[in-house]
């Protein structure tokens, strides 16, 4: 017989989920976490290189996700399920032609929103994956137990890049706007359903120190009450719990649209409301089809870069300086909000991909007439009762 490695694998596992077995699901979702995990390698498991198909974006049929059916990535959502987003759309500023600053997925998605890379000086592989830990419960940052790796990507090389070189998921080194935030005697927040999980970026740089940073704070709720009681941060950042994060079947309480709803409605009902910009914005493309491609799909500094750009994701703008009932088809990353963070406090460039996109300014006219506030729906929650909730344990996502 010849050996032959690398070929396509179909993988199905059966679990018992008979009532006999109910206190040991737990365990049997573990087990099978773990096995998944060491069978199925990187790089031949990227969604975003397998849709993209080098600029032809033919390939969303081929990425399969479980259990989501045929032609998944070809769904939409019903404007009904997102009336809130609509009318934030509506009434204040969209851009629709926003990239996800990398191909994905979730953990070093987060981490472009605070430094915009994830890699460290001298160092050409920046962090590319999330990290595979020992236990699918096991936390993924900094406070990951030994045993936990993360691949990463060498960016010296042409698209689509060569993975491997996998490290601890804690890095030391990488500059991030809360390093120039704290350096400017400015103040931050990083409001997190809980730590450890791979929405919480702050958490994978070691010298943040989680959990003792005072900064990182859980329940991610807890923003409404510094809203009320006048304590809110000069910049903040506001993770969602899994629930409410619009992940397909992850809805409570209202689902994402009126988390988001009572977060806006908190600052436009507070004394924040006439100097504060909110930006909403999605960490991934989640897998669903686009159609529409930036260039050849890469920074122009880079036309090979093996890593970014990724698909759309919406952002929102609201405010009482934000241009009403404004959409904004200029070509830009998220990694954008971080330059409206320099600009407006007057802070360096981080040099990055914030450095090759705007600030979004195109999206305010600070000469306007404040628009005045009028309230979302929040769902079948006030704000007082979102306030009470205790904490949401809920893994989040793991793509």
């Amino acid at each position: 017989f010849n050996l032959d490695t690398d070929l396509p694998l179909t993988l199905g596992l059966l679990v018992d989920t008979s009532m006999s077995e109910r206190d040991n699901l737990d365990k049997e979702r573990s087990a099978s976490r773990t096995f998944l995990d060491q069978m199925i390698t990187r790089p031949a498991d990227r969604a975003f290189v397998t849709e993209f198909d080098n600029g032809k974006l033919d390939g969303f049929a081929q990425e399969k996700c479980g259990g989501c059916g045929v032609d998944a990535a070809y769904s939409y959502v019903n404007p009904s399920d997102v009336a809130q987003y609509y009318a934030m759309a509506e009434q204040y500023a969209f851009a629709d032609h926003n990239l996800q600053p990398n191909e994905g997925p979730s953990m070093p998605g987060h981490i472009y929103l605070i430094a915009a890379e994830t890699g460290q000086p001298g160092s050409t592989w920046y962090l590319s994956e999330n990290p595979k830990t020992p236990k699918a419960k096991d936390p993924k940052d900094c406070l990951a137990v030994a045993g936990t790796t993360v691949e990463q990507i060498n960016m010296a090389t042409a698209y689509p890049g060569v993975e491997g070189n996998p490290i601890f998921p804690c890095l030391d080194t990488t500059p991030t706007i809360i390093d120039e935030i704290q350096s400017a005697g400015l103040t931050w927040r990083y409001y997190t359903p809980n730590m450890g999980n791979l929405w919480t970026a702050p958490c994978v740089m070691q010298r943040y120190d989680c959990p003792n940073n005072s900064n990182v704070i859980t329940p991610e709720t807890t923003v409404l009450s510094d809203i009320a009681n006048g304590d809110l941060a000069n910049v903040s950042w506001v993770i969602p719990s899994a629930p409410n994060s619009d992940h397909p079947f992850k809805k409570g309480g209202g689902g994402g649209p009126a988390w988001v709803s009572s977060v806006v409605d908190a600052i436009g009902q507070s004394q924040y409301w006439d100097s504060t910009a909110i930006f909403v914005v999605w960490d991934d493309w989640g897998g669903w089809f686009d159609h529409y491609l930036s260039g050849n799909g890469h920074p122009t500094s880079n036309p090979t870069d093996p890593y970014e750009y990724g698909f759309r994701v919406p952002l929102m703008a609201i405010g009482p300086y934000v241009r009403p009932a404004y959409i904004s088809h200029t070509p830009r990353n998220s990694t954008s909000i971080l330059h409206f963070i320099e600009d407006n406090f007057g802070l360096a460039s981080l040099g990055y991909l914030d450095a090759q996109t705007d600030d979004l300014s195109e999206l305010f006219n600070f000469a306007q007439n404040p628009n005045p506030f009028q309230p979302f729906d929040m769902g079948p929650m006030t704000l007082q009762q979102r306030r009470m909730l205790p904490p949401d344990p809920s893994p989040v996502d793991s793509d």
